[in-house]
């Protein structure tokens, strides 16, 4: 003999889990691209050539947008065409920092490159990095 299978109970039971499913699927995080909180960010601006007028605007523009997170750092590096190059922290409030003195150096060359990395990862140890 078979036993007869309760469809409308079963139906309604698999209705239920889909609907919890996809309410538990739902958050209010906001869309974009999202990063790790404490994440050190790099801009290496190299203006050592006709471009280097540009720099105090970039500069500027970049700590306009500037909204960190917890302990996200935002390093910026500046070499601009007849001056020392600058390499400075954007804070939280929109102020600057310096993080090193420079004299004059080619910012193109492969050697002052790895050594504000170097200099980004010694004084600012962080989980994740980002360079632009």
């Amino acid at each position: 003999m078979m036993r007869k299978t309760n469809f409308p109970i079963l139906r309604q039971t698999m209705v239920a889990l889909s609907a919890l499913a996809l309410l538990a699927a739902c958050d209010n995080e906001p869309d974009g691209p999202r990063y790790n909180a404490g994440t050190t960010l790099l801009f290496y601006l190299g203006g050592d050539n006709n471009l280097g007028n540009e720099i105090s605007d970039k500069v500027e523009a970049i700590r306009g947008g500037w909204h960190p997170a917890t302990g996200d750092r935002l390093l910026i590096y500046g070499d601009v065409n007849g001056s020392s190059p600058f390499f400075i922290e954007i804070t939280a409030d929109g102020g600057s920092k310096t993080i090193r003195e420079l004299s004059q150096e080619d910012s193109a060359d492969n050697r002052v490159f790895a050594r504000v990395l170097n200099d980004v990862r010694s004084l600012y140890p962080s989980k994740p990095y980002g360079l632009v």
